[in-house]
């Protein structure tokens, strides 16, 4: 079991994705839109998934087969969305910053 598990992390790559307010700069709980070439919404293991997304409290890792992917990070509709796309390589990790910045300036006071 030990050997197979060693080929199989040989044969994926990992994607660690880290993602902040853009004005706390704390870990921000978010929906991720994780999709391979092929436009397959990826799969977290541990964590809510409907449709084409999971969500997270603001750090994940998984480990995913080679091949190109695009990610779209949202957390409501004060933020704006954040998108990028990443190649990843068997027996590599890629680390994946987001900072979310919101549309319409800071929270408002007192509520």
């Amino acid at each position: 079991l030990g050997a197979s598990t060693a080929r199989e992390k040989a044969e994926t790559g990992r994607v660690e994705i880290t993602v902040v307010d853009g004005t706390t700069r704390k870990p921000a709980p978010c929906r991720v839109h994780l999709k391979d070439a092929r436009g397959k919404g990826q799969k977290a293991d541990k964590l809510p998934f409907w449709n084409d997304h999971f969500v997270c409290k603001g750090e994940v890792a998984l480990d995913l087969p080679p091949g190109k992917y695009t990610v779209e990070i949202e957390r409501g509709p004060e933020y704006a969305l954040f998108t990028d796309s990443f190649t990843l390589e068997a027996g590599r990790t890629k680390k994946l910053g987001a900072e979310l910045k919101r549309l319409f300036g800071s929270a408002i006071a007192g509520a």
